[in-house]
Order: C-alpha cells, then sequence, then structure tokens
C-alpha cells in the first residue's frame, strides 16, 4: 500500500510540474504567412497573440560552421511605424537551436504606402517622416559572421553597416560600411565604381544600432 503512495504522489507531482509546460506549449503563438514556414520554426519559438512569422532564412552569422535561423515576424494588422521584428536562434545540432535575441532596431518601420505623402502626413507622426522615404525590409543580407543592414540617410543615398560577430564579447559590431546611392526615379540601390567598403573603427554594437541617428536632413 505505501508503495502505491508513493507512485500516486510522484505521479500527481509530475503531472503538475508538467501541465504549465503543456498548457504554455499549447497557447503558442506559431502563425506564419507561408504554412511551409511552419516546420522551420525552432521549438521555443513564440510571438505574441496577433503577430505571425513573415520570412524564414538560415546562415551561419555566429562564425561556428553552423546553419543559424532568423525569424522576421510582425503584426498582422499592422498600421503606420509598427515594429519588423528578427528572432535570432542558433545552431547546436541537426534539429536543435538555443535562442539567442531578438531584434527591433534593424528594419525600418512598416509603412502602408512610402510614395504617398499626404498620406504619411496623415497617419504618420513628423518624428518618423523622414525614416519612411526608403524602405529596407526585403534588403537585410546574412553572410558568414555578418549581418548587413542597408539604411536610406537621406532622399537618394545610404550606406549598407556591416555588423560582424565577435566570438570573444559574443555579440555583433560595426566593422565596415559601403556608401551606395538610388537614381531619380528608380527603386533599385546602386553602388558608385569607387564606392569600397570601408573600415569601421570600434564600431557599436549591434543594439546600439538606430537608424534614425544615421539620417541627414533632405
Amino acid at each position: 500500500m505505501k508503495s502505491k503512495l508513493v507512485i500516486l504522489s510522484i505521479f500527481i507531482i509530475l503531472n503538475v510540474r508538467f501541465t504549465p509546460a503543456q498548457t504554455q506549449i499549447a497557447d503558442c503563438n506559431r502563425s506564419t504567412n507561408y504554412k511551409e514556414y511552419k516546420s522551420l520554426l525552432p521549438i521555443g519559438f513564440c510571438m505574441p497573440e496577433g503577430y505571425w512569422a513573415v520570412d524564414v532564412f538560415e546562415a551561419d552569422i555566429n562564425s561556428d560552421d553552423k546553419q543559424d535561423r532568423l525569424i522576421k515576424y510582425y503584426k498582422k494588422d499592422w498600421k503606420c511605424a509598427d515594429t519588423i521584428f528578427l528572432a535570432v536562434f542558433f545552431r547546436l545540432n541537426d534539429t536543435t537551436f538555443k535562442y539567442a535575441k531578438t531584434f527591433s532596431n534593424l528594419y525600418t518601420p512598416l509603412v502602408e504606402n512610402y510614395s504617398n505623402l499626404s498620406w504619411l502626413v496623415e497617419n504618420c507622426t513628423n518624428e518618423y517622416m523622414s525614416t519612411y522615404a526608403w524602405e529596407n525590409q526585403m534588403w537585410l543580407r546574412f553572410e558568414k559572421g555578418v549581418i548587413i543592414v542597408p539604411f536610406a540617410i537621406n532622399e537618394g543615398n545610404g550606406f549598407d553597416f556591416y555588423f560582424t560577430y565577435d566570438t570573444y564579447r559574443k555579440n555583433w559590431y560595426l566593422t565596415q560600411q559601403q556608401r551606395w546611392y538610388i537614381q531619380d526615379n528608380e527603386y533599385e540601390r546602386k553602388y558608385l565604381p569607387d564606392s569600397k567598403i570601408e573600415k569601421v573603427e570600434n564600431g557599436i554594437s549591434i543594439n546600439s544600432f538606430r537608424i534614425k541617428d544615421y539620417l541627414q536632413p533632405w
């Protein structure tokens, strides 16, 4: 009888301990805009209600020769100036990932219509007007040990900012930048023939990067 009570007690303890975790997994929002992305979301990745994942990338961004996974997500029903997030998971082995961090400062804010000035004035605050001159949502790149963030600093010019992973400090730091421009009535970026990648000494961490800090008057 005593052994049965011990077994029952263990069962109750285990049931109480694991029920909240199971509930949390069941309530986890893992919505995606394409169904094929669902199988790519790492275990443990969850978003607030009302958000969905819109892109999943793979790249070795911490230089350990393993393909990490990055998930871009934002609100389904977004308004002017809503944030785009980028969640980073480091790959441990073929099937396991470890959460690293989530960035909220690498993409320009979501805007319904960048080219409609009257819409911007009516729906967006003046503080953010200049950030809407050019959107970078489709231009971020991920290479081995590097996150590349392109951004227009004024109406027709911008930089590619190269943030390189420091294995000692366990973070990305600005190490290089390259200038580019956009011709009138065009959207595609172009590089000048002499536009070389410039080294940046003692660059800021990727956490300290703020797009608005680089804006220049039109």
